[in-house]
């Protein structure tokens, strides 16, 4: 195709637009809560890593989620906040009694 002056143009490009979503992708339903106290079996290096050096294990365990891993250093709290984020993330049900428990 040429324009007026007999250069040639290129035609223009059609965008084609994403299909709109129509349902909206579900998540299961809450579980509970499955694991024992005294669970440690299934996973020793954990067990054993949580025994000698808890802030290293939180701070792994937030590298883990993709958050700030040095906020247990930082934040003495950290820890209910990361119990509310892996039960959220893994849809398990536990209540507020349960959790001011542990």
């Amino acid at each position: 195709m040429r324009d007026h002056r007999g250069d040639t143009m290129e035609e223009p490009l059609a965008l084609k637009q994403p299909t709109p979503i129509v349902s909206q992708p579900r998540q299961g339903p809450f579980r509970d809560w499955n694991d024992g106290v005294c669970d440690c079996i299934t996973d020793c290096h954990s067990c054993a890593f949580v025994a000698f050096c808890m802030p290293c294990y939180m701070c792994y365990l937030y590298y883990r989620y993709n958050e700030c891993a040095l906020a247990p250093l930082i934040n003495p709290f950290s820890v209910t906040t990361l119990r509310s984020f892996h039960r959220g993330r893994e849809r398990i049900r536990v209540s507020d009694i349960f959790d001011s428990t542990i």
